[in-house]
């Protein structure tokens, strides 16, 4: 709609990178490569908080945007694969 684009990927493929105990991160939006918004959820995956908007050093989640978007879906590709349904959001 307005040029974002969005990625999720299963937890499943997280396997399927290398050192991926190196990536420190978790989930964060991320807007042009310059600011980013960590979100923080519950172990059991309850959303907590996002947190920023971080401008600063940003280097790592850039690293870990790099390493993970190959195994990335477009969000409305990852919905219809995985057969999600949405109440408020048609596709």
């Amino acid at each position: 709609m307005y040029g974002e684009k969005i990625f999720l990927i299963n937890r499943e493929d997280l396997n399927k990178i290398d050192n991926i105990n190196e990536l420190e991160i978790s989930d964060y939006w991320m807007f042009d490569e310059k600011y980013v918004l960590p979100i923080k959820y519950e172990k059991d995956g309850r959303f907590i908080e996002m947190q920023g908007p971080i401008t600063e050093n940003i280097e790592k989640y850039i690293h870990t945007k790099n390493k993970l978007l190959p195994l990335a879906k477009d969000y409305k590709e990852f919905i219809k694969e995985n057969n999600i349904k949405l109440k408020y959001l048609k596709f």
